[in-house]
């Protein structure tokens, strides 16, 4: 048996397998790969003498078809085989919005942007399942736990699962095929239609086909057949095939959930061939498919492609498929993107996508929130702090729960933004998140902190008798950051050692005045009065005249200053700019004070102890574990 010791790129891969594009189709990729430059294999991956089989990594994603569907089917199993859909806020606008539906309910002409008054037209036996509700939001608490079932089930299989959604996952079957390769070109296990199960080949007639043209080769020369990597690595992904059907079958035995498979190189690729043959089915993508199936493939329809960025090549490069992006040259490509993202989408553009699957049976983030539309929308401090105070009732439950089941405990909150100046249009609006140290998980503390990122992100947008200038549609909280344990004195204590220090370099901008750790919150602050506003950015421009004053070394005749005249210059511009300086302090301060005595009044509680007394504001940091 030959043993291939050479370090070979990625590039290589969809090169060699490209034997059945079209010429044209081949040249183009071809040029494409040299452009790139696509960073080689890990080394993991190269043939050794331990090792002798070279293969490229094998990433496989499993997408729970119609989850939420399937989750209300499973506690009411009558309905199964028949026309249902899930839909949130039962009780606005036409009987509440559809987020799933059964394919049998999209067989008989209902969609997914329907609400259920809709559905109810065009199919009258359709069955509606509602999601609970809880503190005026969805709880999507039972898909949830419905999804971590069926993560539980796919870790009995595989080393590394990567987590994407709640009804997705990633898994990295490199491992696995790797240790059965030997069994199968041995011939001790065989590769048949009936192993792979409901498998599909991608740009083939057949399974069957697929695998008497494997078995023909490697029969006519196996040390050949190793050799190539076209050839094992389309051995290597029937193998992988058989792996992932085993998984799916498993998953239906233990949680009653069926699911759709894709098998291929890499994310991007698998998610793709994920969605060509659903449902309940998997699709394998070998690489000589790829340059077909891209041909025909939208370019808002490839993973990390479908929000702005999609959008943006086919409004600037004219082009609609991933086929067309495949012959656009990196020099345009920099005109258009930077030169990381231009590299990027020519090696996406000829299949090649080295993102790794990370192993995370976890979530990353932990979090909630809820779109305000129309009449709903926010625009008062006491509506924020009224939905910041049921965000964190939810999230503070799950969180508690994550502590306790998994060890860890989140040490960054991040609050996330959506505001319009007309909330009845909503395409225009703006979104932006800001974030703040968690140092427990205490509900009052947690909703205090929120509000006041999330107020003075809003005041600084404008606010003026008693409203902001633009109304909130959508609004969330989340923590992440995740770290193992949970909360504890130390990781507290270091936290307000940090703000201390802060404090002190911020008070080198205006040396002298108390209320100067403000400046750049002062800075936002100042704009609740838009009257006042002007005057501020006046006084800052002021500052930064002074302070980029040439040295008064020169003087009005352009002859060199006398001491005397240096003097006299440096002290007319300090007095002037300590005048200024002192005139913002007070400006700022008037403005802070004035907002943060609508806050006392929203956290009574916060800001006075049990008998009534005024706390400082060390005393009021501090809040409880």
């Amino acid at each position: 048996m030959k043993s291939n010791t050479g370090h070979r790129n990625d590039q290589g891969r969809v090169a060699e397998e490209g034997e059945e594009v079209c010429g044209e189709q081949l040249g183009a990729m071809e040029n494409a790969r040299k452009r790139c430059q696509a960073p080689s294999t890990s080394k993991s991956l190269m043939a050794t003498e331990d090792d002798p089989y070279k293969i490229d990594p094998l990433i496989a994603l499993i997408d729970m078809d119609c989850f939420y569907v399937q989750v209300e089917l499973r506690l009411e199993p009558e309905w199964r085989g028949k026309p249902a859909i899930v839909v949130q806020y039962k009780t606005r606008h036409k009987g509440g919005g559809i987020i799933a539906l059964s394919y049998e309910a999209r067989e008989r002409g209902v969609k997914r942007f329907h609400h259920a008054d809709d559905a109810r037209e065009v199919c009258p036996e359709v069955k509606v399942f509602v999601v609970p509700e809880l503190h005026g939001k969805a709880d999507l608490t039972r898909y949830r736990d419905a999804g971590a079932e069926v993560i539980r089930v796919m870790k009995k299989h595989f080393h590394c699962v990567e987590r994407a959604s709640v009804d997705e996952a990633f898994v990295d079957l490199t491992k696995e095929v790797k240790q059965l390769l030997p069994r199968y070109l041995s011939k001790e296990l065989k590769l048949t239609p009936e192993a792979l199960g409901s498998t599909c080949i991608a740009e083939s007639h057949s399974v069957e086909a697929w695998l008497d043209q494997l078995y023909l080769k490697l029969e006519e020369d196996p040390e050949a057949f190793v050799a190539s990597s076209v050839q094992l690595n389309n051995f290597a992904l029937a193998i992988g095939a058989v792996l992932v059907n085993d998984l799916r079958q498993d998953i239906i035995n233990v949680t009653e959930f069926h699911c759709s498979g894709g098998i291929s190189y890499s994310k991007t690729l698998s998610k793709l061939a994920c969605g060509l043959n659903k449902p309940r089915k998997q699709t394998v993508l070998p690489g000589n498919a790829v340059g077909p199936l891209f041909n025909k493939t939208n370019i808002i329809d490839v993973r990390m492609l479908g929000g702005k960025l999609g959008r943006s090549i086919i409004e600037n490069l004219c082009i609609s498929t991933m086929g067309e992006l495949c012959k656009v040259e990196v020099p345009k490509l920099r005109q258009y993107f930077s030169e990381e993202t231009a590299r990027w989408l020519a090696s996406l553009a000829v299949g090649i996508d080295n993102e790794p699957v990370q192993e995370r049976d976890l979530p990353k983030s932990i979090g909630c929130s809820k779109n305000f539309l129309g009449k709903e929308a926010l625009s008062t401090r006491e509506q924020v702090k009224k939905w910041m105070e049921h965000f964190v009732s939810e999230l503070s439950v799950r969180l508690k729960k994550d502590q306790a089941e998994n060890n860890r405990s989140a040490s960054l909150l991040t609050v996330s933004i959506t505001y319009v100046k007309d909330p009845f249009k909503i395409k225009s609006g703006q979104s932006c998140s800001r974030c703040a140290p968690m140092t427990s998980y205490d509900n009052e503390a947690m909703v205090y902190d929120a509000f006041m990122v999330a107020d003075r992100l809003l005041t600084s947008l404008g606010y003026r008798n008693g409203r902001y200038h633009y109304a909130v549609i959508n609004l969330g909280i989340s923590a992440s950051k995740m770290r193992d344990g949970g909360f504890t004195a130390s990781r507290i204590d270091s936290y307000f050692r940090g703000q201390k220090k802060k404090e002190v370099d911020d008070s080198q901008i205006f040396p002298g005045n108390k209320y100067s750790e403000l400046k750049v919150k002062g800075r936002d602050a100042s704009k609740i009065q838009l009257g006042k506003a002007k005057e501020v950015r006046e006084r800052k421009g002021s500052i930064t005249k002074y302070l980029n004053q040439a040295s008064p070394r020169k003087d009005a005749q352009g002859g060199q200053a006398s001491h005397h005249q240096q003097q006299k210059v440096r002290t007319e511009h300090m007095e002037s700019k300590s005048d200024t300086e002192t005139r913002l302090g007070q400006l700022l301060q008037a403005t802070r004070s004035q907002r943060m005595g609508k806050v006392r009044r929203l956290f009574p509680a916060r800001f006075t102890d049990e008998g009534g007394t005024r706390l400082g504001g060390r005393q009021r940091r501090r809040v409880p574990q």
